[in-house]
């Protein structure tokens, strides 16, 4: 974001709300969030993702912690404070574009299996230590 904002580089690859908060910081950053269309990987949105061990020994305590993670209360919390999309029943903040939930479906562990393609890609294009 900063190297993007002090012009030294043309694009940088982050999430969302990263701008979202140096644009709070500093409004007259020239930096926008592009919105890829279709089914273009580059709006790829990976949920973050809870569960409970079977090994736990505190089952019931771990399941109260997830049941809180998925309360309006919580959901409020990430939407409001860290600008991540609610996933639990609580709409977007103001501005944020929605989510289409007929985009494509990603294979996660692929992605991990391209590592070597996406840092070459990276490298090609010039960002690599910027």
């Amino acid at each position: 974001m900063e190297a993007v904002g002090r012009g030294e580089i043309p694009v940088g690859l982050v999430n969302h709300y990263y701008n979202y908060r140096f644009l709070a910081e500093d409004p007259g950053l020239p930096t926008r969030n592009h919105i890829f269309g279709g089914d273009d990987v580059g709006s790829i949105v990976i949920p973050s993702t809870v569960c409970v061990l079977a090994s736990s020994d505190k089952r019931q305590e771990a399941t109260r912690f997830v049941e809180y993670l998925l309360s309006t209360d919580a959901q409020t919390y990430f939407r409001d404070e860290t600008l991540e999309y609610p996933l639990a029943g609580v709409a977007p903040a103001a501005g944020l574009p929605p989510l289409e939930h007929d985009r494509r479906r990603i294979d996660i562990g692929k992605l991990g299996a391209e590592l070597e393609g996406t840092l070459q890609l990276i490298r090609d294009s010039g960002l690599e230590g910027a």
